[in-house]
């Protein structure tokens, strides 16, 4: 049965009308725009952008939910899909979900939501995020018994001297691990779309997120109730969600990232990024 894709753009600028891009590629495209006329609550919440950008979330999220779409992804203006992501996306959302509902009866096609990015810089391994330390130690292990194995094979070593080398051979690849960095190591991820892993979803940052209609709903009723400010924007509180378990439902995050987030300048928080850091 062929899938239906509904591609629409959400107009949240504070003069929807003066918008040109959104108009542009409207009219070229030929796509339905949903435009939001910002109201304010009160008056001190006129000047809070972090307030104002929840709700324009809100909004877009619902005209999305709207159109009953098994799946909705929302992606920020600031985002560039990466070539693979029409390839890999329906592959995960298809087998590799299914694949986990029958290994977990916790794992439901009714997510809370699915991340396609998270910063290169807080992907490393000296993480809080608990897989990260067990991943690197995995790989230490792994390469370090073929190191030691390559070694029996062209030299022969008593007992102690094989413990050694399994124990030199994985500090090694450790140090050798960090060194090159793990979000370069996931690259490697993307010689193929069943390389590319499912894990819980971390903390920060909403570039490009997919949502079904459960948790779409869920997310918008607890964002109704939260204010954002300084220090607590719509990412935060999205997260809080995700750490509560009121809902029952997992989120889940793809890497490698199947977005680049390439915004230099951040309207909401009024300063530059860090070209260097992604």
């Amino acid at each position: 049965m062929e899938k239906k894709i509904h591609l629409s753009l959400c107009n949240v600028d504070l003069r929807p009308l003066d918008h040109k891009d959104v108009l542009n590629i409207s009219r070229l495209l030929n796509l339905k725009v949903n435009t939001h006329y910002a109201t304010s609550k009160s008056s001190a919440d006129a000047d809070n952008v972090f307030e104002k950008e929840k709700r324009d979330y809100i909004y877009c999220l619902e005209k999305s939910l709207q159109t009953n779409a098994s799946y909705v992804l929302m992606i920020e203006d600031d985002t560039l899909p990466h070539t693979d992501l029409f390839n890999v996306l329906p592959h995960v959302l298809d087998f590799r979900l299914t694949f986990l509902k029958k290994q977990s009866t916790e794992c439901s096609d009714q997510f809370l939501y699915m991340k396609l990015y998270h910063p290169k810089s807080i992907s490393t391994y000296l993480s809080k995020e608990p897989n990260r330390i067990p991943e690197l130690f995995s790989l230490g292990f792994l390469i370090g018994a073929f190191m030691v194995r390559l070694n029996m094979c062209l030299t022969t070593m008593s007992t102690k001297q094989l413990y050694m080398t399994w124990l030199c051979s994985f500090l090694y690849v450790i140090l050798v691990v960090i060194a090159v960095g793990r979000p370069n190591l996931l690259e490697l991820r993307r010689i193929s779309k069943f390389l590319y892993n499912v894990v819980p979803a971390p903390s920060c940052c909403t570039p490009a997120m997919v949502f079904t209609q459960k948790g779409g709903n869920v997310v918008i009723n607890y964002l109704t109730k939260v204010h954002c400010a300084r220090n607590y924007g719509k990412d935060s509180a999205i997260d809080t969600l995700r750490q509560g378990s009121s809902h029952g439902l997992k989120a889940f995050y793809i890497e490698p990232n199947l977005v680049q987030h390439i915004g230099l300048v951040s309207a909401v928080r009024l300063r530059d990024k860090d070209p260097y850091v992604s």
